[in-house]
């Protein structure tokens, strides 16, 4: 896997490849967390292979070396996914653990609890269809992430950039 990527890269950014492309700028983004839960549930009825989280981590951790191997910007997707998780099912135990009562902000809470670990996906299906592709809400937090490193690395590709702010020629 390390290999194609950094071969992918030495096809743009390798002075001797008919390719060569020294200004293309390339963004890495690490795969999506999987949600295996809903993936076994699309298992049974025959539709998907098993994917594990921990190999989709893996995938991610190579995407991040070579993309800083090769001096390459990279989006974190798995762990923007997995953070996001992770905190909304954190607050889940919140309320039960300090023993809240029915007020006000324990509901908020709750609510707010609910809508992350929506269902029995442990929070996935927040961002995921099936356990391996994005829904809306996971190709909005996709789309934040490039938009926030482009502007970090590229800031002339901002939309308000002069750059882009004036019509072709």
């Amino acid at each position: 896997y390390a290999e194609d990527l950094r071969y992918f890269v030495s096809l743009l950014w390798s002075p001797g490849s008919e390719h060569y492309s020294p200004d293309t700028r390339i963004l890495f983004i690490t795969p999506p967390a999987s949600g295996e839960l809903m993936i076994k549930a699309k298992m049974r009825s025959g539709h998907m292979p098993m994917i594990r989280n921990k190999d989709t981590k893996a995938c991610a951790e190579v995407v991040k070396k070579v993309a800083t191997e090769v001096g390459a910007p990279y989006v974190d997707l798995y762990s923007a996914m997995e953070n996001r998780v992770h905190s909304a099912n954190k607050r889940a135990e919140i309320p039960n653990k300090l023993g809240t009562s029915n007020s006000t902000s324990a509901g908020k809470v709750e609510s707010t609890v609910q809508a992350a670990k929506s269902g029995k996906y442990g929070g996935y299906d927040q961002f995921l269809i099936d356990g391996i592709h994005l829904n809306p809400a996971g190709n909005k937090l996709l789309f934040d992430l490039v938009v926030a490193e482009i502007n970090k690395n590229w800031p002339e590709l901002k939309p308000s950039s002069p750059v882009l702010a004036k019509p072709p020629k």
